[in-house]
């Protein structure tokens, strides 16, 4: 395989080194449909000595400049590899993660002891930090924080499963935003789709506590 997906912070990914990786590395941003054209104009008369192309931020990437770079990435040019940073899988295609082969890293800068997973909170914690939040920039560093916090979690030597549930509830969360969804409902939705003591249902299914919990909200602002 010549594609590697290194989840962890931008830091941590370049310092790690791939075995069989030429050493000639171009850093490379592909976030558009444009630039990945011209990424595939280097990429075609770039091997002849072995390069290794390394795309920053690539979660950030649009779902068009994604697919664009797939069929290079399907069928890679000989002595090309193409290494793929991201803060954490949300945001990219299920087809250029299957092309991948994935490497989590340790060393996340999500991995600190003392991060309080907005996830694990209970469902009124979970609320009054839904009310705080402002912007669609604050919304969607919460969600990459929380993807980070469950890398982390799956990389650490007590814990070996990865809760696959809670990165896809992320990830729609994620794609709602980014359509300009409404910042408060797609997280309130995330909320109770991650609730463990079903606190949210309770609330959400008697009208007297749904009212109740929305004046608790707007008391907190």
């Amino acid at each position: 395989m010549q594609t590697y997906l290194l989840i962890g912070n931008k830091q941590a990914a370049k310092e790690h080194e791939i075995p069989g990786v030429p050493k000639n590395i171009l850093d490379f941003v592909a976030g558009k449909i444009d630039e990945v054209r011209l990424l595939k104009s280097i990429a075609k008369f770039g091997g002849n000595q072995g390069l290794t192309i390394r795309i920053e931020n690539f979660n950030e990437a649009t779902q068009e400049a994604q697919n664009a770079l797939l069929k290079i990435l399907e069928e890679p040019p000989q002595n090309i590899f193409f290494i793929l940073l991201a803060k954490s899988e949300l945001g990219i295609l299920p087809t250029i993660l299957s092309r991948s082969s994935l490497i989590r890293l340790k060393n996340n800068i999500v991995s600190k002891e003392n991060y309080v997973s907005f996830l694990e909170m209970p469902f009124l914690k979970k609320s009054e930090v839904i009310s705080k939040i402002k912007s669609k920039a604050e919304a969607l560093d919460l969600i990459e924080s929380e993807a980070g916090h469950l890398h982390f979690q799956a990389t650490s030597q007590n814990n070996k499963s990865f809760p696959v549930e809670n990165l896809k509830a992320l990830e729609k969360t994620l794609d709602a935003i980014r359509a300009n969804g409404n910042i408060y409902l797609q997280l309130l939705n995330l909320a109770v789709k991650t609730d463990k003591d079903r606190v949210a249902v309770c609330f959400l299914r008697n009208p007297t506590l749904c009212n109740l919990l929305m004046l608790h909200l707007v008391s907190l602002n």
